[in-house]
């Protein structure tokens, strides 16, 4: 019996870009329906380039199990999964599907898939410790007109380090599977191992397309500097974070840490990244050396 793969998850950026990462698997159901491509425009951010949400979902399968009540409700109840793992296989395509949810109840999910013996796989996903390099297309997704208004650059770090301190641990928690922004588009054959499927060996060309279209990239490794833009500064914040933070087990610490990195870089014009850092490990009270 042909499964549905399940992504569980908050993030604009997992959600239709990675179901098309694991669609694109031979193993699974790709043939387009509607046009790939989309766009949306973030005042503060700039164009992000998107993928089509319904982009292989037919018309006779978006009215039968998955619509977009079943996308964006909070909660996924039983007769939700029984219906769509239902609709696909009377669809009789022969392949898998990967579809998503922003529904968080996923032990509840697992327990009625497990119960039910639903064909039915369960893939969380989370930032992730390589996630700075893509803070400028994350924010073009989460701030736009049609996603959540820009409340500066205090609310968006705010965002980001509740993700990865709080939104990541939980993700983590339920699940077949857990995937980060970095594996699927930077390394998306080992994706495929991961979740045991057919490789797409084309499927890189494409994920380095969306990396150019959306300017995700490395941090630029020089001296920090005050008058960067926002996204600048959050894609900063995050890497100080994600490289420094490992060793800070208590989770108020780590808040603690995320919000004196954003005190220090106000505090000065500029910083080199270990004078940097020197000033946040005295701060939050830790000797740099010995992290």
């Amino acid at each position: 019996m042909n499964k549905v793969y399940l992504l569980c998850t908050r993030a604009a950026i997992m959600a239709s870009a990675g179901t098309y990462v694991i669609n694109s698997s031979p193993d699974f159901y790709g043939i387009v329906h509607n046009n790939l491509w989309m766009e949306e425009t973030s005042e503060d951010f700039g164009l992000a380039k998107i993928i089509n949400d319904w982009w292989n979902v037919s018309d006779k399968f978006k009215n039968t199990g998955y619509n977009a009540d079943f996308r964006n409700n909070n909660t996924m109840e039983e007769q939700d999964l029984v219906r769509v793992c239902e609709a696909w296989n009377n669809m009789g395509t022969g392949k898998n599907i990967c579809l998503f949810t922003h529904a968080t109840n996923v032990e509840d999910i697992v327990e009625i898939r497990n119960r039910l013996d639903l064909p039915m796989v369960v893939i969380t996903t989370s930032m992730g410790q390589h996630s700075d390099k893509f803070i400028d297309p994350i924010l073009r997704r989460e701030y736009n007109p049609l996603m959540n208004d820009y409340a500066g650059l205090d609310a968006a770090w705010e965002h980001i380090y509740n993700q990865l301190i709080i939104l990541d641990e939980f993700w983590k928690r339920h699940g077949d599977f857990n995937i980060t922004i970095n594996d699927w588009l930077s390394h998306p054959q080992e994706l495929y191992h991961t979740l045991g499927v057919a490789y797409n060996h084309n499927v890189n060309k494409w994920t380095e397309q969306f990396v150019l279209w959306n300017n995700a990239e490395d941090l630029e490794m020089t001296s920090i500097m005050y008058s960067k833009t926002d996204a600048y500064k959050v894609q900063l914040l995050t890497y100080l974070f994600n490289t420094y933070s490992q060793d800070i087990e208590n989770t108020s610490d780590k808040i603690k840490f995320a919000n004196i990195l954003m005190e220090v870089y106000k505090e000065n014009d500029w910083f080199e990244f270990d004078e940097f850092m020197d000033a946040a490990f005295k701060k939050l009270g830790y000797n740099l050396t010995s992290i």
